[in-house]
């Protein structure tokens, strides 16, 4: 019987695995400009630029999005990921959507989470 160290990190691999199988390296589209300011006006960052591309790319706007936080997923020792992570909260919806980017603002990948819809998108 494998430890319980063994198992965990055996346990944990397999859950990043399982979290990122299917999906997709998101659409770009050159940003709406507008866009662009809405996010910086809920929250400055450098990777505003990058976020707006995704979803102008999945056909939001300005006008669509309510909120916005990016936090700063920690990179543990070993691990390729790990990066800024846009949560984008939409008008009239629970939930938000999720931009994981590398530390250079490039999305690995779009979601939706808690509820929220955006037609063509996976939701967690």
């Amino acid at each position: 019987m494998p430890s319980f160290p063994l198992r965990a990190a055996a346990l944990s691999a397999l859950l990043l695995t399982a979290g990122c199988a299917g999906l997709s390296p998101p659409p770009h589209r050159k940003p709406d400009p507008d866009l662009v300011s809405a996010l910086d006006r809920l929250a400055k960052h450098r990777c505003n630029r990058e976020a707006a591309s995704v979803l102008t790319a999945v056909g939001m706007a300005a006008g669509d999005v309510r909120s916005l936080w990016v936090y700063t997923v920690p990179r543990y020792s070993g691990e390729s990921l790990g990066g800024p992570e846009a949560h984008v909260g939409l008008n009239g919806q629970p939930g938000s959507v999720i931009i994981p980017m590398t530390d250079d603002c490039k999305a690995r990948q779009v979601y939706t989470t808690g509820g929220a819809r955006v037609p063509g998108m996976t939701g967690w």
